[in-house]
């Protein structure tokens, strides 16, 4: 981070002059769905402009305006991108980056192509990563990223001032590697923009001022969300989301994404949770019982969920906020190998009691008397209000009493 960490701008331009005076003219930028794109797009008319600035964005499924061709066309789809995609700023580099046209001192590195768009277009195709969210942080620092962006929107908490991430899962592995190599010596940024049509997300999504190199904030800069418009959900959709709901066993973890697919899953979902008897009804009518009831019994399951579900995902797509809503997602999982394989065995359960301590105590995750790391652990987790503290090898409640 900068000495004087975050610098304030309320002006595109001298915002990314400032970016540029502190990373160089080599500039390797990665933002996905929630990637700034004025800010993007002041980078390229810059490395347009001069071909001694070297500019690299590591990207994925690079947005472009849907255009008639004929009056007719234009006439029918005009108003309803208007209406869809709003004030939605363009990124410039599309058009040229679509044709071929990209000047030697800008690459486009994309992990994410539409099939057949990019067909006998050697840039694309020979910049092409082929990655997932899960090895995209990895990818991102062999290709010399150097500037971490995203679009960001603030709220006060208690007091002070809080930034809330954009849905980039991959945020929050990639901030501690570039503190890494900043920590090396090398010249990297992480920059955010604000943008208040952004939901403010709480929990990890959450982070301080100081999280940030530069902070480009101007109402003049929000923006309509990129949110195209869900496609229907057909029969065959349905038909798997009925399957797929009944090989989901009560207390598992579900990955969906966006499309129609994740809408029908969430649906079966929804339906075996609120409707049982009728979802129980559909799956026997339509045989999946007596064709899969075995693997059903094994695996999955038909009754409603008590346990509950957790949602493992690289976006937050819309039917995790149904199946929220409809009290399905509702398992939780904690970032402890030892203390999830207690809860996956049902050793101990969400409620704390006594039991939790002697079941910790046995599995050694805790020792007989209790460290501060033991103390930070149990707080972390929950099972320790966070006014106690450790004194003497006692611990203390915030009225003092041991």
């Amino acid at each position: 981070m900068t000495a004087q960490r975050p610098q304030y701008f309320s002006d595109l331009e001298q915002c990314v002059e400032a970016l540029i005076d502190h990373v160089g003219r080599k500039v390797v930028i990665a933002g996905g769905f929630g990637r700034p794109a004025h800010l993007f797009n002041e980078l390229f008319r810059r490395a347009l402009a001069d071909p001694t600035i070297q500019l690299t964005i590591i990207t994925g499924v690079s947005f472009s305006r849907p255009r008639g061709s004929s009056d007719l066309e234009k006439r029918f789809i005009d108003p309803f991108v208007e209406r869809v995609f709003g004030n939605l700023p363009e990124l410039d580099y599309v058009a040229p980056y679509m044709k071929g046209q990209l000047p030697p001192n800008i690459e486009i590195v994309e992990v994410f192509l539409q099939a057949g768009a990019f067909l006998n277009n050697q840039h694309a195709q020979q910049n092409f990563v082929y990655s997932n969210f899960t090895h995209w942080l990895r990818d991102m620092v062999e290709q010399g990223c150097n500037v971490f962006s995203q679009m960001t929107c603030k709220r006060e908490i208690d007091g002070r001032l809080c930034y809330s991430m954009s849905g980039d899962a991959y945020a929050l592995d990639i901030l501690p590697r570039l503190q890494e190599l900043r920590q090396q010596g090398r010249k990297v940024a992480v920059i955010g923009q604000v943008n208040d049509e952004l939901p403010f997300m709480y929990n990890d999504a959450i982070v301080p001022p100081e999280t940030y190199d530069f902070i480009l904030d101007n109402p003049a800069y929000n923006h309509t969300l990129l949110g195209p418009p869900s496609p229907p959900v057909d029969t065959t959709d349905y038909m798997i989301g009925l399957n797929a709901a009944s090989l989901l066993p009560d207390g598992g973890t579900l990955q969906i994404g966006i499309g129609a697919l994740g809408d029908a899953i969430t649906y079966g979902c929804i339906l075996r949770q609120e409707q049982n008897t009728r979802f129980k009804a559909a799956l026997a009518e339509l045989g999946v019982l007596e064709k899969f009831g075995a693997i059903i019994d094994q695996i999955g399951g038909t009754e409603p969920f008590e346990t509950g579900l957790y949602g493992s995902t690289e976006m937050f797509a819309d039917g995790f906020r149904h199946l929220y809503n409809h009290g399905i997602l509702k398992r939780a999982v904690y970032d402890d190998v030892g203390l999830q394989g207690l809860l996956n065995a049902r050793r101990i359960g969400s409620e704390i009691t006594p039991e939790t301590l002697d079941v910790l105590l046995q599995e050694g995750l805790i020792n007989a008397a209790l460290t501060p790391q033991d103390v930070q652990f149990l707080q972390k987790y929950g099972v320790l209000r966070p006014d106690i503290t450790l004194e003497a090898g006692l611990l203390h409640c915030a009225d003092g009493t041991a």
